[in-house]
Parts: C-alpha cells; sequence; structure tokens
C-alpha cells in the first residue's frame, strides 16, 4: 500500500512539474527577443536541473520564444531547434538574421540582399548585406524594416528577414 501511495505521489508530481504555457497581455506567444549574454545555456527543460542541450556562443542573436514558465522561456532558433533558457538571457532588443535560409546554400556565389536608402524598391543601394548577416532592427511598417548593421544604417523588405514576422509592425 505504501509503495501504491508513493508511485502516486510521484506521478502527481511529475505531472504538476511539466512546464505549462503561460500567456497574459503583456507577453502574447509567439515572440521574437534576442539573446542578451553569450554563452547562452539552452537546457532540456525549464532550470538549472535540466541538462544543456547546446550553448549559444553569439549575443545578440533573435529567437522565438514559444513557451514560458516562470523565470524560463522555450525558445526556437532560426533552425527550428527548441529549448529552455532563463528568461534573464535574453533582450527585448530586435534583432534579424538577412536571409539566413539562403546563408548555407552550396553556391559558388554568395547570396546579397540589398540595403536601400528608402523604403521602396528602386531606392538607391546603400549597401549589399550577404544571407546570415545579423542586423539590428529599429522599426518595421508591415513591407519595410528600418535596420542597422555597423555604420551602415537602411530598409530592407521585411520578408527577407528572419526575426520579424510577416506584417509585424515594430515602432
Amino acid at each position: 500500500m505504501l509503495v501504491a501511495s508513493a508511485s502516486i505521489f510521484l506521478i502527481i508530481l511529475a505531472e504538476t512539474a511539466q512546464p505549462q504555457e503561460i500567456r497574459s497581455t503583456a507577453d502574447k506567444l509567439p515572440q521574437f527577443a534576442s539573446l542578451k549574454a553569450s554563452p547562452a545555456d539552452v537546457r532540456t527543460g525549464p532550470g538549472r536541473q535540466y541538462p544543456k542541450r547546446w550553448v549559444f556562443r553569439r549575443a545578440g542573436l533573435p529567437v522565438e520564444i514559444i513557451q514560458t514558465y516562470k523565470t524560463w522561456r522555450r525558445i526556437r532558433d532560426v533552425e527550428g531547434t527548441s529549448g529552455w533558457v532563463s528568461q534573464h538571457l535574453l533582450s527585448r532588443r530586435r534583432t534579424a538574421l538577412v536571409m539566413p535560409w539562403d546563408a548555407n546554400k552550396p553556391s559558388k556565389q554568395p547570396v546579397y540582399v540589398a540595403l536601400r536608402s528608402s523604403a521602396r524598391t528602386g531606392a538607391e543601394t546603400i549597401a549589399r548585406l550577404e544571407a546570415g548577416a545579423l542586423v539590428n532592427v529599429k522599426y518595421c511598417n508591415g513591407k519595410w524594416c528600418f535596420v542597422t548593421i555597423r555604420h551602415f544604417a537602411g530598409y530592407i523588405f521585411q520578408k527577407k528577414l528572419w526575426g520579424v514576422y510577416l506584417s509585424e509592425e515594430i515602432s
């Protein structure tokens, strides 16, 4: 009888320890954020007791928050891999990767995206950004985003970025 009671207690405890999706009006999910610190340990579950799954080694990378549990956030990276990080490792600062889906394609020529002087297709090209470049997103109007990278600032088609949603407006 004692063994059966202990087993039931452990089952109940295991069920209550599972992460639950918590939504609030302030933090609608999913949403993008960026990594505040490097290295950033990504774990298999929401807590330090869970093993590390991998480690991000570059601050500023965009990640998509898909679930929350207390002070932990389940994130998805550009490759679609998910894991848990402490909320303290994330920033609300918006960043994006330029056409990351083309960055690793086997090609003899790199793929470039135009950074434009204004939010028009025919506007002057200020710089050509290579696929996979990390940019800081300042604002988006649902079609174009104003971004900065190093000493350049300009507009890029929103659909060419991973780190902002299509039609998302950012002010």
